[in-house]
C-alpha cells in the first residue's frame, strides 16, 4: 500500500533498521527525502534537547487517533542501564506514539523513548535489521512442528490423524526451541563478545516477545466476547496452545517489525505467511484477524520492553503468570524484591492491553469487511464476486485497496 499520509510506524522501522550502521551522508539523505514524515524523530541518531522539552504532532484520523511526541528528560538512559531510575521512568516517560482503538481511550497502545532504544538495542545485537522477514520465518519453521488443532474447541491435539472438518494444521513452536532461533540468529561473533549476563537480558527480552504472542492467543477467544463488535468470527486456532506455545507464523509476521524492508514489501510478504497455502493467496476473516492481530501484539511487546533487568524479568514472571493462570500468587518475582501488589498491578496493565490489542484487530477486520463486502456488492462483472464462497476470500490487493483507500486512518500502526 502506499500513500501520502504522514508516517508513524515506517518511520520506527526505518529508524530501527538503519540504526547504529555505517551509512555515508548521501545514503542518509535518501533516506530523508523518501517521503517518510519527521513525525517521530531519530531516536538513534537525534540531537540534544532542552531537558524536559516535548513537542508534539498529532493526527485525527476519523475513526482511529494516533499521536506522536519527541521529548527529552533526565530519565533517559543508555540502552545497557539497569538502574532503578530506570525503572521508574517506564510508566513517567511521554508516549512517542499513542494509537487508539474504537473511538475510545480506553483501548490504547502508548510507546515510549526506552522502548524504542531497547528495541534498537535488540535489533542491532541480533542484526535482524539484515534479516528479511521470510529468513526469520524459515528459522522459526526450523525448529517448528505440526499440530492438528480445532477451530472451533477449547482442545487440541498433537496427533494428525483421524481429521475433522473443524479442524486444521499449523505450525507451532515451544518456549525452549525459540531460544535456539534466537541463538541461530545472533552472529557468532555477537555470541563470543557477549558476557553471560548479556546474553541472558538479551533472551529474556526475546522470550518476552514469545510470552506476549502466548498470552495473546490464550485470551483473544475469552476478549472478545465482551467486544460488542458484532463479529462473531473465531478467534487465533493456537488460542488453546497453552504458554509454552505459540502460531509459528503469527510470531514471524509480528517479528518483521525487526527485519529489513520496506513496508509495503513487510505486509505483503507476512500476508502470505498466513495464507493456507501459497497456490491459494487469499485469507478467510478468521486469517486476516490473525495477521492484524500479529502486528499489534508485537506493538503491545514492544510497549513493555525496557533496559532495566530487574523490571524485563518481572515482565517474564507476570507473563508466566498469567499463561498459567496463577495470578499474583506467584512467587517467582518475589525473588527479585517484587511484593505481590506490584506484581497485581503489572498483570492488570497486562491484561489491560491485551483487551486493546484484541479490540483493535477486530475494530479494524470490521471495517475492512465492511468496505470490502461493499465493494463486492457493487461489481456484477464476474461470478466470483456473486459468490459467496468467494467474497470470504481476502486477496492482499483487496487489503491494499482498502489501506490505501482510507484504511491508514483506521489503522495508522500499520504505517
Amino acid at each position: 500500500p502506499h500513500h501520502h499520509h504522514p508516517g508513524t510506524m515506517d518511520t520506527i522501522m526505518e529508524n530501527v533498521t538503519h540504526a547504529n550502521s555505517n551509512k555515508s551522508s548521501k545514503h542518509d539523505k535518501k533516506n530523508r527525502s523518501s517521503g517518510l514524515s519527521p513525525m517521530v524523530p531519530d531516536l538513534f541518531h537525534h540531537s540534544p534537547m532542552p531537558q524536559n522539552s516535548t513537542t508534539m504532532s498529532s493526527f485525527t484520523t476519523g475513526h482511529a487517533h494516533a499521536t506522536t511526541a519527541s521529548h527529552s528528560s533526565s530519565s533517559s538512559s543508555h540502552p545497557n542501564s539497569h538502574s532503578n531510575q530506570q525503572h521508574s521512568s517506564m510508566t513517567m516517560t511521554k508516549p512517542l506514539i499513542s494509537f487508539e482503538f474504537a473511538n475510545s481511550n480506553k483501548y490504547n497502545i502508548k510507546i515510549n523513548e526506552e522502548n524504542l532504544r531497547q528495541l534498537q538495542h535488540l535489533v542491532k545485537v541480533t542484526d535482524l535489521s539484515h534479516r528479511t522477514p521470510g529468513q526469520v520465518a524459515n528459522v522459526l519453521l526450523r525448529h517448528s512442528n505440526r499440530r492438528r488443532v480445532s477451530k472451533s474447541s477449547t482442545s487440541s491435539s498433537s496427533s494428525l490423524s483421524q481429521p475433522s472438518k473443524s479442524d486444521e494444521v499449523i505450525m507451532v513452536l515451544n518456549r525452549e526451541d525459540f531460544k535456539n532461533c534466537i541463538r541461530d540468529l545472533i552472529p557468532s561473533e555477537t555470541l563470543r563478545q557477549s558476557s553471560p549476563a548479556e546474553m541472558e537480558i538479551i533472551m529474556t527480552n526475546f522470550m518476552n516477545f514469545f510470552l506476549f504472542f502466548a498470552n495473546m492467543n490464550q485470551k483473544s477467544n475469552h476478549q472478545h466476547r465482551h467486544y460488542n463488535s458484532g463479529n462473531s468470527i473465531s478467534s487465533s486456532s493456537g488460542s488453546h496452545l497453552g504458554v509454552d506455545f505459540v502460531d509459528t507464523k503469527e510470531l514471524a509476521v509480528g517479528l518483521s517489525f525487526l527485519c529489513s524492508g520496506n513496508k509495503s514489501a513487510k505486509l505483503s510478504s507476512t500476508f502470505e505467511f498466513i495464507v493456507d497455502s501459497p497456490n491459494l493467496g487469499y485469507l478467510s476473516q478468521r486469517k486476516l484477524l490473525k495477521y492484524l492481530r500479529s502486528y499489534l501484539t508485537m506493538l503491545v511487546s514492544i510497549s513493555f520492553l525496557s533496559s532495566s533487568e530487574s523490571y524485563t524479568i518481572e515482565i517474564r514472571n507476570a507473563l508466566l503468570a498469567l499463561g498459567r493462570g496463577g495470578g499474583s500468587s506467584g512467587g517467582e518475582g518475589m525473588k527479585h524484591g517484587n511484593s505481590n501488589n506490584i506484581r497485581r498491578e503489572l498483570e492488570d496493565k497486562l491484561n489491560r492491553i491485551f483487551e486493546s490489542a484484541e479490540v483493535g484487530s477486530r475494530w479494524t477486520l470490521n471495517h475492512f469487511m465492511s468496505k470490502h463486502e461493499m465493494k463486492k456488492n457493487g461489481s456484477i462483472s464476474s461470478n466470483r464476486d456473486n459468490d459467496h464462497h468467494h467474497q470470504n476470500r481476502i486477496f492482499f490487493e483487496d487489503f491494499a485497496a482498502w489501506y490505501t483507500d482510507g484504511g491508514y486512518t483506521i489503522a495508522p500502526w500499520l504505517e
